[in-house]
């Protein structure tokens, strides 16, 4: 009798432990699938010196880069983007959306626009920005393309934007109004 009740006691103290170490090897696995910003942005090319230039930047200029036929000269196509909105565009381009996918798409990238961040040390990355295709790129300081991919989920967002910087620049506006019809 008491032979069977130790062999219990013994077999269940096992059985918990055999469950509890299942239960452990479920959590660190789900824990694993688990998606973080950073970690999608560095599976998409964006590693942490991109991410720290980006996000401990000094200076944020924002230019215009398409022109107007109505209006061939174009008065101020760079601003510095003030305090106030430089936590919105970092929070709109390290959006997890844009590096989800990067579809092909039948057309020439002509960017609209270009955000520049500029760091310490002469650090610098452009961001430029195609509304039409709704598609974006980083560049270096030597212009050479680091990552790329689709803003399909921020493409209206950035381009308001880019307008609240340029409140009186018609192109946008008429840009704003083609992407607004479709």
């Amino acid at each position: 009798m008491k032979l069977k009740k130790t062999f219990i006691v013994t077999f269940t103290m096992l059985l918990i432990v055999f469950l509890g170490s299942c239960r452990a090897t479920q959590t660190k696995c789900n824990s694993s699938l688990r998606i973080e910003t950073d970690s999608i942005q560095r599976d998409m090319g964006l590693n942490d010196s991109l991410n720290a230039i980006i996000h401990h930047s000094k200076d944020i200029k924002c230019y215009l880069l398409t022109k107007n036929p109505a209006v061939p000269a174009r008065i101020d196509s760079v601003r510095a983007v003030s305090n106030n909105l430089r936590s919105v565009i970092k929070f709109l381009i390290t959006d997890p959306q844009n590096f989800i996918s990067n579809d092909i798409v039948y057309g020439n990238f002509s960017p609209c626009a270009k955000y520049t961040f500029n760091a310490k040390k002469g650090k610098k990355v452009e961001f430029e920005l195609d509304f039409g295709l709704r598609k974006w790129r980083l560049l270096n300081k030597e212009n050479k393309i680091l990552a790329s991919g689709d803003m399909k989920a921020t493409n209206i967002q950035l381009l308001r934007l880019t307008r609240i910087i340029f409140p009186n620049d018609s192109t946008l506006n008429i840009l704003n109004e083609n992407l607004n019809t479709k």
